[in-house]
């Protein structure tokens, strides 16, 4: 065996894998940028449902004030 023939038969499969690591690192991080994509329109969905029953008890609670107070006047 010659030294190109070495280098051949151990240079080919490591350029190889080295090429199929950055493959898998560049789909990982393609679908992390898809996961915080996610994340961020279910934070947004979460944020807006949470501040429509924050306004929500805050018309409850200034109709019980104003039933209070109207109880109190009597």
């Amino acid at each position: 065996m010659t030294d190109v023939q070495l280098y051949l038969a151990i240079g080919t499969p490591s350029l190889l894998f080295g090429l199929n690591f950055l493959v898998i690192l560049w789909q990982a991080r393609g679908l992390t940028l898809a996961f915080n994509t996610r994340i961020d329109s279910l934070e947004k969905v979460m944020t807006a449902k949470f501040e429509a029953q924050t306004q929500g008890l805050l018309r409850v609670e200034q109709v019980m004030d104003a039933r209070l107070k109207h109880l109190e006047e009597r």
